[in-house]
């Protein structure tokens, strides 16, 4: 990043050479140019003190990307850009192109950035955030913050956002959790256990696999319509006919008639 002063934006394109600071508001009154307050703060009609007003100063090199923006409290035609040194932005009400050197004190009127041209507020934010100081320098006004990769806190630095506030800095550090990872015996672990409910599941599944034939077997076995029940007996053997009784006869077969 280039060093530019201080009071300039953060890309070094906006300056403030004869005081306050380069800002650029996000909401109305849109405020753009040099304030030694805060104007994005204050939505009244002027929103930059009038004693803390200052003329701004461009890069030429971009002098073809503006348009003609606002001017507060004033008709729009008072918005200037003078490519001549010393170059001026923001609105005044005499023609500061033809002067020496630019836009007097008295005659600076605060200036706005049009809200139908956001190709403009983005020209003017340089690089910076909007609704505050958009300086190179903005830690001493804006709010920062520090992650730091290897470790397991985050710094978060807050300050004035006024360059009027004298109010020292505050630090506040959050803690967060450190991640640690798994050790060496934890993936030991698991892949033991995997392997074990592995072994498990196939066990379970030749189990049920066996029974089934077993079960197919057994059926396979035996004729269709037949029921044998073990301990069961007959006294003739199978190849013997079972001998047919008649009524009509009283002597049993085996019995020799006399």
């Amino acid at each position: 990043m280039a060093s530019c002063p201080q009071s300039s934006s953060q890309n070094c394109n906006f300056t403030c050479p004869n005081g306050g600071t380069w800002w650029v508001c996000a909401a109305p009154n849109y405020f753009v140019g040099c304030c030694s307050s805060d104007p994005c703060q204050n939505t009244g009609p002027t929103p930059c003190r009038a004693d803390g007003l200052a003329a701004a100063e461009f890069n030429p090199s971009i002098y073809n990307d503006f348009v003609p923006n606002n001017c507060l409290n004033a008709n729009s035609s008072f918005w200037y850009t003078c490519q001549k040194e010393p170059t001026f932005i923001g609105c005044c009400l005499v023609d500061p192109c033809t002067q020496t050197p630019g836009c007097p004190q008295s005659s600076l009127l605060q200036a706005a950035w049009a809200p139908s041209r956001p190709d403009q507020e983005t020209l003017f934010l340089d690089g910076g955030i909007a609704g505050s100081m958009t300086s190179a320098t903005a830690a001493a006004s804006s709010t920062s913050a520090t992650v730091s990769a290897s470790s397991t806190s985050a710094t978060v630095a807050a300050s004035g956002t006024s360059s009027d506030n004298s109010s020292p800095s505050q630090t506040t550090t959050i803690a967060f959790p450190s991640a640690t990872g798994l050790s060496k015996g934890d993936i030991v672990g698991i892949v033991v256990g995997a392997i074990a409910g592995l072994a498990i599941f196939v066990g379970l599944i030749a189990l049920v696999m066996h029974q089934r034939g077993r079960l197919a077997e057994r059926a396979r076995g035996s004729a269709p319509g037949e029921s044998v029940e073990e301990g069961s007996h007959s006294k003739y053997p199978p190849s013997t006919p079972v001998p047919i009784y008649s009524k009509w006869s009283s002597v049993h077969p085996n019995q020799s008639r006399s």
